[in-house]
């Protein structure tokens, strides 16, 4: 019994860490595309999975306009806070600070 248990966990063991770790860059050009196709839900996830790995903000406004245009106006605001907090010099900070204080879904990516 020990044996299959162990054989079991190596199995686990081996075939997770045989599996590539995401390129961040694929991530966000599927993201994008997912964007382009108005398929939202599908770009916030590949562009979250992207920042996670990548740790770059402007990713975080990727996800705030995806949010946005879904129609979830608390977490576009929440993630357009946290892209300035990160880049608070970006050059289109002044079009941030209007999506957070203005009104949420406009037709305009």
């Amino acid at each position: 019994m020990n044996r299959v248990l162990a054989l079991t966990l190596l199995l686990a063991t081996t075939t997770a860490t045989a599996q590539p770790n995401p390129d961040p860059a694929a991530l966000e050009a599927s993201g994008s595309k997912h964007f382009e196709l108005a398929e939202y839900p599908a770009a916030i996830a590949d562009f979250k999975e992207a920042f996670r790995i990548s740790d770059r903000p402007e990713l975080l406004f990727n996800i705030a306009q995806a949010y946005r245009l879904a129609g979830d106006c608390v977490q576009a605001r929440t993630f357009y806070k946290t892209f300035l907090r990160r880049v608070p010099d970006a050059p289109n900070a002044d079009k941030v600070r209007a999506r957070i204080d203005g009104p949420c879904a406009e037709a305009a990516p």
